[in-house]
């Protein structure tokens, strides 16, 4: 595409607040001249995650769509003074990801509830489909807003691989990365389930329980510290069904192939039900 024609398909917001900086990727809010339809753009900030951006795209148009997973519409370079640039437009109006809910009590647990049974569907959908995450964390999980309704939707699926793990191992997001992965660069279904259960334990307690740092300071007694590590609950109010289930998703026998997403599910959906009639019979504010 010309940059000419490019800037004609979209309008772009005058301020710098359509414009959000996440995971090595920018994502630009704007509205598509002919339609008027909100959308938004994706461009990586490295040459190395160009790749990582068209194989996203590659990889979403070879599965079914869903609700909770990104919906990329198109993927198109532009160019410009010899120059350049790859983007993908998604077909959502999103101004935060999950991270910006994290440490506040801006979310109900009604809505926690409605965020983490978003994320087990995406998850049991991708998993279905035999596609293994590798990097599910609260950065790169976009929200859409439907009413007072908050939508988690997983994105960033470029698939993990030997190849990209010195990659990965720099950037700052490691605290949601498996032991196996950060030591031998092997992601599986059960590496997600691990991402997602640290997920729900800052989702639910309000804290990240593991800080790993990237870089030359990944050093093999931190991994091994990290597969030792044990959480503690003493401070949190989290329900008794999540503790449960997150402590089952980071136990040492997690690797065994008969725990899966669907498992989890099954181990939380009376959770749901139950939790979820009740806050709605009491009519709390969500």
């Amino acid at each position: 595409m010309k940059f000419i024609n490019f800037l004609k398909s979209y309008q772009f917001p005058l301020s710098t607040n359509g414009k959000k900086i996440v995971d090595n990727y920018i994502y630009y809010e704007v509205v598509k001249s002919d339609t008027k339809e909100k959308v938004t753009l994706k461009t990586p900030i490295t040459k190395d995650h160009r790749k990582f951006l068209i194989k996203e795209y590659s990889l979403l148009k070879s599965i079914s769509k869903h609700k909770n997973i990104v919906d990329v519409t198109k993927c198109f370079k532009i160019s410009f003074k010899k120059k350049s640039q790859h983007f993908t437009e998604l077909s959502i109006d999103c101004s935060n990801t999950l991270s910006d809910y994290f440490g506040s009590s801006e979310l109900t647990l009604y809505q926690k509830n409605r965020v983490l049974n978003g994320l087990i569907a995406g998850i049991t959908h991708l998993h279905n489909a035999s596609v293994i995450i590798g990097d599910i964390n609260k950065y790169n999980v976009l929200m859409s807003k439907n009413g007072r309704d908050l939508i988690p939707i997983i994105s960033n699926l470029n698939g993990p691989n030997q190849s990209n793990r010195r990659q990965v191992l720099l950037n700052k997001y490691l605290n949601y990365r498996s032991p196996e992965f950060l030591k031998y660069g092997i992601a599986s279904y059960q590496s997600d389930l691990w991402s997602l259960a640290l997920i729900m334990f800052e989702l639910y307690g309000n804290k990240c329980p593991i800080m790993i740092l990237g870089g030359n300071q990944l050093k093999e007694k931190n991994i091994q510290k990290l597969i030792n590590s044990t959480l503690t609950f003493s401070e949190s109010k989290m329900p008794l069904e999540i503790k449960n289930a997150i402590c089952l998703m980071l136990n040492k026998d997690r690797l065994r192939k008969d725990l899966n997403i669907k498992v989890i599910h099954e181990t939380l959906k009376k959770y749901f039900s139950n939790s979820n009639s009740s806050l709605k019979s009491r009519n709390k504010k969500w």
